[in-house]
């Protein structure tokens, strides 16, 4: 997937997507606690992600994509274990 993007677009794939989910991340952390203050099963759910987030010492880069990349299957209701699918 990753030699085809770069084939068809000359862009690399994991920068180019790193670069746009960091020009949205402040939002989508912003939309992920108004929905957390809602009643429901989704809303308890991103309660704990960002519960978990806001618990870490370190608030850099890395850990405000990886609350975002755990809390977008959930506030989209998709299934989370089958959201994600890794290339090695």
């Amino acid at each position: 997937v990753y030699a085809e993007f770069q084939m068809v677009t000359n862009r690399n794939l994991p920068n180019t997507f790193y670069a746009e989910l960091d020009r949205h991340i402040r939002r989508l952390m912003t939309l992920f606690r108004q929905k957390a203050t809602k009643t429901g099963t989704t809303a308890v759910a991103l309660a704990d992600i960002l519960r978990i987030h806001d618990e870490q010492e370190i608030h850099d880069i890395h850990t405000r994509r990886t609350t975002v990349l755990h809390a977008l299957p959930v506030y989209l209701n998709e299934e989370v274990s089958g959201f994600f699918r890794t290339c090695t």
